[in-house]
């Protein structure tokens, strides 16, 4: 065998090696395309060709603990676009959360709707109950969230926005403690003054007549003889 041979030889296996890589490559940029969203670069970016103005978009996302789905409309048609969800730990929150992350696009969007799916134990792990759930923007603005079912360990919830942005998935802020007024000491201008109890009437037992009340009878008694032998001096002088 030549070395010229020898040579075509050698140089083909390569070639076959290099159209492998490339037909593979190309495989997996267009499945990427087919599926939407892409995890190559850690966020979930969904690229946009063309919307009109109204037009839906369902987003599912991968990359974002415990976010699983954006819903949101074209607020303007879109040509050539892409929207981008991915975590972002440097929103500030004091208290116990379950992910931080921000949606954003140089395009326009309308309001969004977030489903979130967690696992239950891993809301207690963190002190979370499952009423206990907010979604906050960077402003610290709550927005209600709405527990949608359980299942499997699971518990899924979903959450309305107004536009994007940077959002909280985390614990409600405990309600602040109403203290309760300390009665008013009574004084004594303030007392109610009792009721004024009626007096008993007691009569007094009847007593025996004694010294000039009993000697009244007496006198009554001598005066009337006094008068009759008066009466009869008169009558023969």
């Amino acid at each position: 065998m030549s070395r010229k041979n020898r040579g075509k030889k050698q140089f083909s296996q390569p070639n076959i090696w290099v159209a492998l890589s490339v037909f593979l490559l190309i495989f997996v940029l267009t499945t990427i395309k087919i599926l939407g969203p892409s995890s190559v670069t850690g966020n979930t970016i969904q690229p946009i060709g063309s919307m009109y103005k109204g037009e839906p978009l369902h987003l599912a996302v991968k990359d974002v603990p415990g976010l699983e789905l954006v819903f949101t409309n074209a607020a303007e048609p879109i040509k050539n676009g892409q929207i981008v969800v991915e975590v972002d730990d440097s929103i500030p929150f004091d208290r116990p959360y379950f992910t931080k992350f921000s949606v954003s696009s140089e395009q326009k969007f309308g309001p969004l709707r977030f489903t979130f799916k967690v696992k239950e134990q891993d809301l207690y792990a963190k002190g979370i109950g499952l009423y206990d759930l907010r979604v906050y923007d960077y402003s610290d603005k709550e927005y209600p969230t709405q527990l949608l079912k359980q299942n499997y360990g699971y518990v899924y919830y979903i959450a309305n926005v107004p536009d994007l942005g940077r959002f909280v998935f985390g614990k409600v802020a405990p309600a602040e403690k109403v203290e309760e007024a300390a009665p008013e000491p009574t004084t004594a201008e303030s007392a109610p003054e009792p009721e004024a109890q009626p007096e008993e009437t007691v009569e007094a037992p009847a007593e025996p007549l004694v010294g000039k009340a009993a000697e009244v009878p007496a006198q009554e008694k001598s005066g009337w003889w006094t008068r009759i032998a008066q009466f009869f001096r008169n009558l023969f002088s």
